[in-house]
């Protein structure tokens, strides 16, 4: 392969500015600023101590572990004033107003106390001032690479949070688009029952009062019986499954309308309510939420637990948070308990409130679903 001589530069110049990106990548690492940990430079600082007094020990004919033994109290010492130095630092940059200029007051407070520590305590071991300065560039690098560890892992940890993070906005993304595409399924349901099918009942009605009209005999007393079934229908079964669709909880309350869906299940399970006269619920999208727990709770203890007997409770815990209870008596769980997991409805309901729920085994029989849900989320 032939490279023209016009290129050589030009991919040279190429080269040289990635090689230098890359450096510059690396420089976070080295520069932070990171939380200083004065535990971790202490520790530093004490292994590093004991390597140079065990390297001394050696120089004078003393075996690895007298030079260890002997360098133990000075270490312990070091260990103690680098740690304790570098917590007055954090309390000083955490004492920082501007925390704009955080990065270069770290870097310079850093450097100022390794050089302060390093001159000190090599003065009173007794060594010279030209000797003391002449370990500085030794311990800045010794620094310097601590510093670019303990970035590293900050950063892995950092990049960590952050996918998490985003993966929980994410969630619950989906979990509200979740809940804003079932109410608004249940009330294009609940709008078609009530305008198409109880106008096309009514319409069927009145047409078979006319033929009711114009028959007499038997055929127009067992046509009155089908009517009055119409009717029972539309007044009460379309109606009702309408409003349980989608609840007027702001004029019904949400007492009326847990008891209008308790009526759903009349045939197969006895639901008493209880609500605390303290329940203030100050929000509509509480209440309904509260509503489609309950509602989520009862279906499944009719189809899953084969329930005939079910409780509902609602207390205040405090000011802000709501406890519901739904305890029945159906089919008890095979593991026993399952903590905010098992209904993708129940669960987008309580985490839009910041709360938390579990169902498990209830006692002497049974099931219990408890969830807590905060009414200033």
């Amino acid at each position: 392969m032939f490279v023209k001589p016009g290129h050589m530069p030009g991919m040279l110049m190429n080269r040289i500015t990635q090689s230098i990106k890359r450096v510059a990548s690396w420089a976070p690492y080295f520069l932070g600023p990171w939380p200083i940990r004065p535990v971790e430079f202490g520790l530093a600082a004490f292994f590093l101590n004991q390597y140079a007094e065990t390297r001394v020990g050696l120089s004078q004919n003393l075996s690895i572990q007298q030079g260890w033994t002997r360098g133990l109290p000075w270490s312990l010492t070091v260990a103690i004033a680098v740690g304790a130095s570098f917590w007055l630092l954090r309390a000083l940059l955490a004492s920082l107003k501007n925390k704009g200029s955080q990065r270069a007051w770290y870097l310079l407070g850093t450097f100022v106390t390794i050089a302060l520590l390093v001159v000190g305590l090599l003065l009173l071991r007794d060594r010279g001032l030209f000797e003391s300065l002449s370990e500085l560039p030794r311990v800045l690098v010794a620094a310097l690479f601590l510093n670019a560890v303990l970035g590293f892992t900050e950063q892995r940890l950092l990049n960590q949070v952050r996918v998490a993070e985003a993966a929980l906005a994410e969630s619950e993304k989906h979990q509200r688009l979740l809940l804003g595409v079932d109410e608004a399924a249940r009330r294009s349901v609940a709008d078609f029952l009530h305008d198409n099918v109880q106008t096309r009942l009514v319409v069927a009605a009145m047409q078979l009062r006319q033929i009711i009209s114009k028959i007499e005999g038997s055929q127009a007393s067992e046509l009155r019986s089908v009517l009055e079934e119409l009717e029972e229908i539309r007044k009460n079964e379309v109606r009702l499954a309408s409003r349980n669709l989608s609840p007027d909880i702001t004029s019904l309350g949400l007492a009326g309308a847990l008891k209008e869906l308790a009526s759903l299940y009349r045939n197969q399970i006895d639901v008493a309510l209880q609500i605390d006269l303290a329940f203030e619920p100050r929000r509509p999208d509480l209440e309904l939420g509260i509503y489609r727990i309950v509602e989520q709770t009862l279906l499944n203890a009719a189809v899953h637990g084969q329930a005939s007997v079910c409780n509902v409770s609602l207390s205040m815990q405090n000011q802000n948070k709501v406890l519901l209870v739904v305890a029945n008596n159906g089919r008890v769980l095979a593991n026993g308990f399952v903590e905010g997991a098992g209904s993708a409805v129940i669960d987008a309901w309580v985490r839009k409130f910041n709360g938390t729920w579990q169902l498990q085994n209830a006692k002497p029989e049974g099931v219990e679903l408890r969830a807590t849900l905060n009414i200033g989320s």
